[in-house]
């Protein structure tokens, strides 16, 4: 999760939210967006009943290249969050439009901006968590934030979607070059621990009470 640049910022939890529940968002990508896209925009993120939200989805911005992002990473105006982005690589785009399991990665993303004003999570001047996320997984955890939008997606996929994209974010994270080993190593202890999350949520009431319990919400059905 993406999108400040202002040093040690925490989410705004003054963000508006969305006037549709948690199952009324919808994937639409352009009917005009060719076969192998390489930049530009390429769909939204929209909500049925709320005709004002539209999240944008990017494929390759400049601000994706310069950071080194490898897939998928949410942007949003921490002054205004309505105005938010999915920006992702053309390979990922591509694969996503082929294959089910990459889906849970884009829910993931729009699990954050439903759940955006519900954690005070920490971001360096660059918008990375990474330092809030390591906290927790020295403890032997996961942020609230991540399981929040993990077991967000699960309403757009399945348990087998989620560990099955989990799965392959740990093989692919392994060839990685450019990371230092130790982030390597952090980044693939945090999948199997969201893994094993996931695993024990073998029912949507336990679900949803766990999204309730973490963001401390009677119901994410209607808000």
């Amino acid at each position: 999760m993406s999108g400040n640049k202002n040093k040690m910022v925490r989410y705004n939890p003054l963000a508006p939210i969305p006037k549709g529940g948690i199952n009324d968002y919808y994937l639409y990508i352009y009917p005009d967006v060719p076969e192998r896209c390489e930049r530009g925009f390429v769909g939204y993120i929209g909500n049925s009943k709320d005709l004002n939200l539209k999240i944008e989805l990017e494929i390759n911005t400049e601000w994706m290249i310069e950071h080194n992002q490898a897939s998928l990473v949410f942007i949003c105006d921490r002054d205004n969050p309505s105005n938010a982005t999915l920006v992702m690589t053309a390979r990922f785009f591509d694969t996503l439009r082929r294959t089910p399991y990459l889906k849970f990665g884009l829910w993931h993303e729009v699990g954050h901006y439903h759940t955006l004003r519900y954690f005070d999570y920490e971001a360096d001047e660059n918008g990375s968590t990474q330092k809030a996320r390591t906290k927790y997984l020295e403890q032997g955890e996961v942020a609230p934030a991540e399981v929040a939008a993990d077991i967000f997606a699960l309403y757009y996929t399945s348990k087998d979607v989620a560990i099955e994209y989990l799965s392959e974010s740990i093989r692919i994270r392994r060839t990685y070059t450019w990371e230092p080993p130790e982030r390597t190593q952090m980044a693939i202890e945090e999948f199997r621990l969201r893994k094993r999350i996931l695993r024990d949520l073998d029912t949507d009431e336990k679900a949803r009470d766990a999204l309730c319990k973490l963001c401390k919400r009677k119901s994410f059905y209607r808000i």
